[in-house]
């Protein structure tokens, strides 16, 4: 089978996700994203070659694999499902061709699996601020402890804007970010504020990480 050329790209998510990218960052942004798309994943000095240092802020939307190679989860998780769709679509053709005699086939079965794959897209088309596990992570704990305390449940929308408030608040730095899902965890906060505790802001930044890993 023949690799496939094309993968769901959301303009609004893109510009969403780069607002605080230069011009020339953007490009080195959507440069690598296609090259994954064709490797799968990108060799170290690919990044280098691209992006010029690996303290570049786009590179904070790749994680590493055990490899070594990077890869941003999103792309990976967009391509996966395609790949799926398309091999569903080509299954249900084949199926059509043996059923086309039989009455019980039910012509509404590929406008349901359309709606459904339309329906993944609404829950999984978030943007984070920041792609690496420890923040995945922290995210992750603070929607569980919103779920278990306050009985919340974010929808997509609720939740990018939660996003945007923590990358306004920590000024896109990724430690302070977290810093300030910790505090609200740990004060049992609805919300997410600026730090306000000296503790949280004095506390070792591994113990902090530490904590999410416990959890």
């Amino acid at each position: 089978m023949a690799k496939d050329p094309a993968v769901l790209f959301y303009t609004s998510d893109f510009l969403t996700g780069t607002s605080f990218f230069t011009m020339e960052q953007k490009g080195q942004y959507i440069t690598l994203l296609c090259q994954q798309h064709q490797l799968y994943s990108i060799p170290k000095n690919h990044m280098i070659s691209i992006c010029r240092s690996l303290d570049s802020p786009v590179i904070k939307k790749f994680v590493k694999d055990n490899d070594g190679n990077y890869y941003n989860k999103r792309m990976r998780d967009e391509a996966e499902k395609r790949k799926k769709y398309c091999e569903s679509r080509s299954n249900n053709k084949s199926g059509r061709k043996k059923d086309k005699k039989d009455k019980s086939y039910d012509k509404s079965s590929d406008l349901h699996m359309e709606n459904e794959n339309e329906n993944e897209d609404i829950v999984k088309n978030i943007i984070h601020p920041f792609e690496t596990e420890n923040f995945l992570k922290a995210w992750q704990l603070f929607k569980d402890f919103k779920k278990q305390q306050f009985k919340f449940r974010y929808k997509p929308i609720g939740e990018q804007a939660a996003l945007k408030d923590v990358d306004d608040l920590s000024n896109h730095n990724e430690e302070l970010a977290i810093r300030i899902i910790y505090q609200s965890i740990k004060k049992g906060w609805r919300g997410l504020f600026a730090i306000k505790d000296s503790n949280v802001k004095n506390t070792d930044y591994s113990d902090i990480l530490n904590y999410f890993n416990e959890q």
